[in-house]
């Protein structure tokens, strides 16, 4: 058997399709897992279980979310772990991480808006920056159009629009995307 210029032999080429072909029944039956993980002080120990930590979350829905747009519950939950990741003023950040598809973008941009609540009632103007790769840009604009759109105007800075961008768009108002490359070029300008 000749494959992409290198020949197999009969013995090779069905050793290797069975082994495919059991790596991917395998792969099949193996059910996709994850749980929320509190983060825990090092010196404290954990007196529940994630399960009873997670269902003390509460959600608050911005109130700019498109009317035809309602949150899943793992959405839910992740919106409402990040809320309270800020209100926790010793959290040291944290990762979302999910499958592809489950919607970690809505989480996110869920986030700004009721971050963006919370500015307009204690009068701040700081801005949001979103870095991404450059292939996902133009997504991240068209969904935070889908989802909010009376909400935070989405900017793309890319190539030469990323020293275009006026000094007031850098607000509250405004989601600034951009790409690794082009935050490494223009860091020191913005």
């Amino acid at each position: 058997v000749v494959f992409k210029g290198h020949w197999f032999s009969e013995q090779a080429s069905a050793e290797l399709y069975e082994l495919c072909k059991k790596q991917l029944e395998e792969t099949e039956k193996v059910e996709p897992t994850g749980r929320l993980i509190p983060i825990v002080d090092e010196e404290s120990e954990a007196e529940e279980t994630t399960e009873e930590w997670a269902d003390k979350l509460v959600c608050e829905i911005p109130p700019d979310l498109a009317e035809d747009v309602a949150l899943f519950p793992h959405q839910r939950t992740g919106v409402a772990w990040m809320q309270s990741l800020f209100r926790d003023h010793k959290a040291r950040g944290g990762l979302l991480a999910d499958d592809m598809g489950l919607g970690k973008t809505i989480q996110v941009l869920t986030f700004i808006h009721w971050h963006r609540q919370r500015q307009i009632e204690k009068g701040t103007d700081e801005p949001y920056l979103l870095v991404a790769p450059v292939a996902l840009l133009e997504n991240w604009e068209r969904e935070c159009q889908r989802f909010f759109p009376e909400g935070i105007a989405a900017c793309i800075a890319h190539g030469r629009s990323a020293s275009l961008i006026a000094d007031s768009e850098f607000c509250r108002n405004t989601l600034v995307i951009t790409n690794y490359e082009t935050v490494s070029r223009q860091i020191l300008r913005w």
